[in-house]
Protein backbone atom coordinates (compact mmCIF):
# COMPACT_ATOMS: atom_id res chain seq x y z
CA UNK A 1 0.00 0.00 0.00
CA UNK A 2 1.20 3.42 -0.99
CA UNK A 3 1.73 6.50 1.75
CA UNK A 4 -0.33 9.47 0.55
CA UNK A 5 -0.40 12.92 1.60
CA UNK A 6 -3.44 14.82 0.58
CA UNK A 7 -3.31 18.83 1.13
CA UNK A 8 -6.98 20.51 1.15
CA UNK A 9 -7.40 24.40 0.42
CA UNK A 10 -8.77 26.15 3.30
CA UNK A 11 -11.23 28.50 1.50
CA UNK A 12 -14.68 27.53 1.04
CA UNK A 13 -16.01 24.58 1.76
CA UNK A 14 -16.45 22.50 -1.65
CA UNK A 15 -12.11 21.48 -0.89
CA UNK A 16 -13.01 19.32 2.42
CA UNK A 17 -16.12 18.04 1.05
CA UNK A 18 -14.25 15.78 -1.75
CA UNK A 19 -11.13 15.18 0.22
CA UNK A 20 -13.50 13.81 3.41
CA UNK A 21 -14.60 11.48 0.95
CA UNK A 22 -11.13 10.80 -0.69
CA UNK A 23 -9.31 10.07 2.64
CA UNK A 24 -11.79 7.86 4.01
CA UNK A 25 -11.67 5.73 0.46
CA UNK A 26 -7.83 6.09 0.45
CA UNK A 27 -7.82 4.58 3.93
CA UNK A 28 -10.59 2.11 3.61
CA UNK A 29 -8.00 0.86 0.78
CA UNK A 30 -5.28 0.24 3.14
CA UNK A 31 -3.30 3.38 2.16
CA UNK A 32 -1.58 5.29 4.69
CA UNK A 33 -3.37 8.76 4.76
CA UNK A 34 -1.16 12.64 5.92
CA UNK A 35 -3.76 15.46 5.92
CA UNK A 36 -2.72 18.85 5.77
CA UNK A 37 -5.70 21.59 5.63
CA UNK A 38 -6.64 24.37 7.60
CA UNK A 39 -9.20 27.61 7.81
CA UNK A 40 -12.92 26.40 6.60
CA UNK A 41 -11.90 22.76 6.00
CA UNK A 42 -10.99 22.28 9.36
CA UNK A 43 -14.83 22.32 10.33
CA UNK A 44 -15.20 19.12 8.21
CA UNK A 45 -11.66 17.39 8.79
CA UNK A 46 -10.09 15.62 11.78
CA UNK A 47 -6.29 14.57 12.49
CA UNK A 48 -4.89 16.62 9.88
CA UNK A 49 -1.54 18.93 9.73
CA UNK A 50 -2.76 22.53 9.99
CA UNK A 51 -1.93 24.58 7.24
CA UNK A 52 -3.19 28.44 6.52
CA UNK A 53 -4.68 28.53 2.90
CA UNK A 54 -2.89 30.63 0.52
CA UNK A 55 -5.76 33.60 -0.74
CA UNK A 56 -5.82 35.56 -3.85
CA UNK A 57 -4.58 38.91 -3.43
CA UNK A 58 -0.95 40.94 -3.99
CA UNK A 59 1.30 38.81 -1.55
CA UNK A 60 -0.06 35.60 -2.76
CA UNK A 61 2.87 34.71 -5.68
CA UNK A 62 5.43 35.48 -2.52
CA UNK A 63 3.44 32.87 0.04
CA UNK A 64 2.87 30.30 -2.65
CA UNK A 65 6.82 30.60 -3.48
CA UNK A 66 7.32 29.94 -0.28
CA UNK A 67 5.18 27.01 0.50
CA UNK A 68 6.28 25.41 -2.33
CA UNK A 69 9.83 25.97 -1.04
CA UNK A 70 8.79 24.47 2.62
CA UNK A 71 6.63 21.48 0.90
CA UNK A 72 9.91 20.37 -1.17
CA UNK A 73 11.87 20.18 1.58
CA UNK A 74 9.67 18.55 3.48
CA UNK A 75 8.57 15.80 1.10
CA UNK A 76 12.62 15.48 0.58
CA UNK A 77 12.50 14.47 4.62
CA UNK A 78 10.20 12.53 4.48
CA UNK A 79 8.53 11.47 1.17
CA UNK A 80 5.40 10.28 0.06
CA UNK A 81 4.49 7.50 -2.67
CA UNK A 82 1.66 9.97 -4.29
CA UNK A 83 0.79 13.90 -3.68
CA UNK A 84 -3.19 14.16 -4.08
CA UNK A 85 -3.94 18.14 -4.05
CA UNK A 86 -7.72 19.78 -3.70
CA UNK A 87 -7.04 23.54 -4.74
CA UNK A 88 -3.48 23.58 -2.92
CA UNK A 89 -1.05 24.86 -5.78
CA UNK A 90 2.21 24.63 -3.42
CA UNK A 91 2.06 20.75 -3.00
CA UNK A 92 1.08 20.46 -6.61
CA UNK A 93 4.40 22.20 -7.30
CA UNK A 94 6.26 20.63 -4.65
CA UNK A 95 5.32 17.07 -5.51
CA UNK A 96 6.68 18.02 -9.29
CA UNK A 97 10.26 19.15 -8.11
CA UNK A 98 10.63 15.81 -6.17
CA UNK A 99 9.80 13.63 -9.00
CA UNK A 100 6.42 12.38 -6.86
CA UNK A 101 3.27 11.17 -8.49
CA UNK A 102 1.54 14.32 -7.88
CA UNK A 103 -3.10 14.19 -8.40
CA UNK A 104 -4.70 17.43 -9.20
CA UNK A 105 -8.28 17.73 -7.72
CA UNK A 106 -11.11 20.61 -8.33
CA UNK A 107 -14.02 21.70 -9.63
CA UNK A 108 -11.94 24.36 -11.51
CA UNK A 109 -10.31 22.11 -13.50
CA UNK A 110 -13.61 21.64 -15.51
CA UNK A 111 -12.46 25.41 -17.29
CA UNK A 112 -9.23 24.03 -18.15
CA UNK A 113 -9.19 20.53 -18.90
CA UNK A 114 -12.89 19.85 -20.44
CA UNK A 115 -14.54 20.46 -23.61
CA UNK A 116 -17.05 22.95 -22.39
CA UNK A 117 -20.41 24.36 -23.81
CA UNK A 118 -20.57 27.63 -26.30
CA UNK A 119 -21.05 31.14 -24.93
CA UNK A 120 -19.74 30.92 -21.86
CA UNK A 121 -19.06 34.48 -19.97
CA UNK A 122 -15.49 35.05 -21.60
CA UNK A 123 -13.59 37.18 -18.72
CA UNK A 124 -14.83 34.57 -16.05
CA UNK A 125 -13.49 31.85 -18.29
CA UNK A 126 -10.47 33.12 -18.82
CA UNK A 127 -9.96 34.14 -15.17
CA UNK A 128 -10.92 30.92 -14.62
CA UNK A 129 -8.39 29.00 -16.52
CA UNK A 130 -5.56 31.18 -15.67
CA UNK A 131 -6.07 30.48 -12.04
CA UNK A 132 -6.28 26.95 -12.54
CA UNK A 133 -4.07 26.00 -15.52
CA UNK A 134 -0.74 26.77 -14.35
CA UNK A 135 -0.32 25.33 -11.60
CA UNK A 136 -2.27 22.04 -12.02
CA UNK A 137 -0.40 21.60 -15.44
CA UNK A 138 2.52 19.94 -13.37
CA UNK A 139 0.04 17.48 -11.91
CA UNK A 140 0.16 14.11 -13.35
CA UNK A 141 -3.43 13.46 -13.45
CA UNK A 142 -5.76 15.74 -13.26
CA UNK A 143 -9.48 14.71 -11.99
CA UNK A 144 -11.99 17.53 -13.06
CA UNK A 145 -15.13 17.52 -10.57
CA UNK A 146 -18.27 18.29 -12.11
CA UNK A 147 -21.88 18.51 -11.50
CA UNK A 148 -22.51 17.78 -15.30
CA UNK A 149 -21.55 15.06 -17.66
CA UNK A 150 -18.22 16.63 -19.29
CA UNK A 151 -16.01 15.36 -22.16
CA UNK A 152 -12.00 15.98 -20.96
CA UNK A 153 -9.64 17.96 -23.29
CA UNK A 154 -6.39 16.41 -22.12
CA UNK A 155 -5.01 12.26 -21.98
CA UNK A 156 -4.63 13.59 -18.18
CA UNK A 157 -7.95 14.55 -17.55
CA UNK A 158 -10.89 12.59 -16.03
CA UNK A 159 -14.25 14.27 -14.95
CA UNK A 160 -15.86 12.72 -11.95
CA UNK A 161 -18.68 13.86 -9.80
CA UNK A 162 -18.78 14.78 -5.94
CA UNK A 163 -19.57 11.67 -3.74
CA UNK A 164 -23.00 11.61 -2.47
CA UNK A 165 -23.36 12.07 1.20
CA UNK A 166 -24.83 8.97 2.81
CA UNK A 167 -28.02 11.11 3.50
CA UNK A 168 -28.56 12.47 0.06
CA UNK A 169 -28.94 8.52 -0.98
CA UNK A 170 -31.95 6.64 -1.79
CA UNK A 171 -35.81 7.74 -2.76
CA UNK A 172 -36.73 11.49 -2.98
CA UNK A 173 -39.99 12.52 -2.96
CA UNK A 174 -41.82 15.99 -3.62
CA UNK A 175 -43.50 17.53 -1.16
CA UNK A 176 -44.31 21.06 -3.23
CA UNK A 177 -41.84 23.32 -1.11
CA UNK A 178 -38.67 25.29 -2.40
CA UNK A 179 -35.79 24.54 -0.40
CA UNK A 180 -33.15 27.81 0.13
CA UNK A 181 -29.38 27.87 1.62
CA UNK A 182 -27.80 31.61 1.94
CA UNK A 183 -24.08 31.33 3.49
CA UNK A 184 -24.84 34.94 3.70
CA UNK A 185 -27.40 37.65 4.59
CA UNK A 186 -29.42 38.76 1.36
CA UNK A 187 -32.14 36.35 1.81
CA UNK A 188 -35.23 38.49 2.66
CA UNK A 189 -35.94 39.73 -0.87
CA UNK A 190 -35.30 36.25 -2.48
CA UNK A 191 -37.49 34.51 0.10
CA UNK A 192 -40.29 36.88 -0.55
CA UNK A 193 -40.11 37.09 -3.97
CA UNK A 194 -40.67 33.21 -3.94
CA UNK A 195 -43.70 33.17 -1.59
CA UNK A 196 -44.84 36.20 -4.20
CA UNK A 197 -44.65 33.41 -6.69
CA UNK A 198 -46.63 30.79 -4.75
CA UNK A 199 -43.80 29.05 -3.55
CA UNK A 200 -43.68 27.57 0.29
CA UNK A 201 -40.05 28.54 1.33
CA UNK A 202 -38.32 26.30 3.96
CA UNK A 203 -34.88 28.15 4.09
CA UNK A 204 -31.41 27.75 6.18
CA UNK A 205 -28.25 29.72 6.17
CA UNK A 206 -27.90 33.56 7.13
CA UNK A 207 -30.28 36.09 7.06
CA UNK A 208 -33.76 37.47 9.04
CA UNK A 209 -36.49 34.61 8.90
CA UNK A 210 -33.54 31.98 8.34
CA UNK A 211 -33.15 28.92 10.04
CA UNK A 212 -29.65 28.60 11.62
CA UNK A 213 -27.76 26.01 8.95
CA UNK A 214 -28.47 22.51 10.21
CA UNK A 215 -26.65 20.25 7.59
CA UNK A 216 -28.45 16.85 8.78
CA UNK A 217 -31.88 18.75 8.56
CA UNK A 218 -30.89 20.47 4.88
CA UNK A 219 -30.19 17.23 3.59
CA UNK A 220 -33.69 15.69 4.92
CA UNK A 221 -35.26 18.93 3.58
CA UNK A 222 -33.35 18.31 0.09
CA UNK A 223 -34.65 14.48 -0.45
CA UNK A 224 -38.10 15.95 -0.16
CA UNK A 225 -38.48 18.97 -1.39
CA UNK A 226 -39.47 20.40 -5.38
CA UNK A 227 -36.87 22.68 -5.89
CA UNK A 228 -33.70 24.19 -4.81
CA UNK A 229 -32.52 27.84 -4.48
CA UNK A 230 -29.09 28.70 -3.37
CA UNK A 231 -25.95 30.37 -4.55
CA UNK A 232 -24.23 28.41 -7.40
CA UNK A 233 -21.77 26.52 -5.65
CA UNK A 234 -20.35 23.25 -7.83
CA UNK A 235 -21.28 20.64 -4.55
CA UNK A 236 -24.92 21.75 -4.55
CA UNK A 237 -25.56 22.08 -7.82
CA UNK A 238 -24.19 18.72 -7.87
CA UNK A 239 -26.79 17.37 -5.48
CA UNK A 240 -29.37 19.05 -7.42
CA UNK A 241 -28.77 17.48 -10.62
CA UNK A 242 -27.88 14.00 -9.05
CA UNK A 243 -31.52 14.16 -7.21
CA UNK A 244 -33.32 15.49 -10.00
CA UNK A 245 -34.04 18.89 -8.13
CA UNK A 246 -34.19 21.75 -10.41
CA UNK A 247 -32.16 24.89 -8.65
CA UNK A 248 -32.27 28.38 -9.04
CA UNK A 249 -28.25 29.24 -8.83
CA UNK A 250 -27.39 33.07 -7.52
CA UNK A 251 -24.32 34.40 -8.04
CA UNK A 252 -22.13 37.70 -6.94
CA UNK A 253 -21.05 39.67 -10.27
CA UNK A 254 -17.22 39.28 -8.84
CA UNK A 255 -17.26 35.95 -8.81
CA UNK A 256 -16.06 34.12 -11.94
CA UNK A 257 -16.36 30.41 -10.69
CA UNK A 258 -19.80 30.91 -9.64
CA UNK A 259 -20.72 32.93 -12.57
CA UNK A 260 -20.13 30.08 -14.81
CA UNK A 261 -21.71 27.80 -13.03
CA UNK A 262 -24.73 29.51 -13.24
CA UNK A 263 -24.50 29.61 -16.45
CA UNK A 264 -23.57 25.65 -17.16
CA UNK A 265 -27.06 25.14 -15.06
CA UNK A 266 -29.24 27.34 -17.62
CA UNK A 267 -27.14 25.50 -20.75
CA UNK A 268 -27.98 22.39 -19.65
CA UNK A 269 -31.55 23.02 -18.64
CA UNK A 270 -31.58 21.91 -15.27
CA UNK A 271 -32.30 24.92 -13.35
CA UNK A 272 -31.83 29.01 -13.85
CA UNK A 273 -28.82 30.88 -13.17
CA UNK A 274 -29.17 35.01 -11.85
CA UNK A 275 -27.36 37.29 -9.83
CA UNK A 276 -27.93 38.15 -6.55
CA UNK A 277 -28.41 41.47 -7.76
CA UNK A 278 -31.62 40.41 -9.27
CA UNK A 279 -33.70 40.90 -6.58
CA UNK A 280 -32.20 44.16 -5.62
CA UNK A 281 -35.22 45.41 -8.24
CA UNK A 282 -38.72 43.80 -6.81
CA UNK A 283 -39.65 43.47 -10.22
CA UNK A 284 -37.04 41.96 -11.77
CA UNK A 285 -36.52 39.40 -8.89
CA UNK A 286 -40.44 38.96 -8.46
CA UNK A 287 -39.96 37.90 -12.57
CA UNK A 288 -37.38 35.60 -12.31
CA UNK A 289 -38.23 33.86 -9.22
CA UNK A 290 -42.30 33.56 -11.05
CA UNK A 291 -40.68 31.95 -14.10
CA UNK A 292 -38.21 29.77 -11.87
CA UNK A 293 -41.41 28.32 -9.85
CA UNK A 294 -43.47 27.65 -12.91
CA UNK A 295 -41.08 25.90 -14.74
CA UNK A 296 -40.46 23.79 -11.47
CA UNK A 297 -44.38 23.03 -10.65
CA UNK A 298 -44.66 22.02 -14.21
CA UNK A 299 -42.07 19.88 -14.54
CA UNK A 300 -40.22 22.13 -17.19
CA UNK A 301 -36.65 21.45 -16.40
CA UNK A 302 -34.53 18.40 -17.35
CA UNK A 303 -33.21 15.93 -15.57
CA UNK A 304 -29.57 14.26 -16.06
CA UNK A 305 -28.70 10.46 -15.10
CA UNK A 306 -25.42 12.38 -13.21
CA UNK A 307 -25.08 9.32 -10.81
CA UNK A 308 -24.69 7.00 -13.48
CA UNK A 309 -22.94 9.35 -15.71
CA UNK A 310 -19.83 10.26 -14.30
CA UNK A 311 -18.03 8.19 -11.41
CA UNK A 312 -17.44 9.51 -7.82
CA UNK A 313 -14.28 11.77 -7.57
CA UNK A 314 -13.19 9.00 -4.44
CA UNK A 315 -13.85 6.41 -6.49
CA UNK A 316 -11.59 7.83 -9.23
CA UNK A 317 -9.05 9.09 -7.29
CA UNK A 318 -8.59 5.13 -5.56
CA UNK A 319 -7.58 4.02 -9.60
CA UNK A 320 -5.26 6.23 -9.63
CA UNK A 321 -3.29 6.56 -6.36
CA UNK A 322 -0.72 3.28 -7.41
Amino acid sequence: MSRVDVYVHGHGRGHAHRAHHVVGRLRDDGHRVEVYAGGEAADLLEGFHPRAPILPGPRMPIELSRRIVTDTRQMMRNPPDVVVSDGDQAAIGAGRARGIQTIAVGHGLVFAGCVLPKGLPRRSLIYQRANTVLPTELARHRVAVHFLPAEPAASNVTVARPDLPAELTGDTSDEGFVLAYFSFGKAEPIIAAMRRAGAEVRAYGAGAGVQAFDREGFRREMMRCRAVVSSAGSNVIAECVALGKPILALHEERHHEQTLNAVMVEKAEVGLGATFATFDDDQAGRALATRFWRRAETGDFDRIPLLEMLSPVSDVVAGLVV
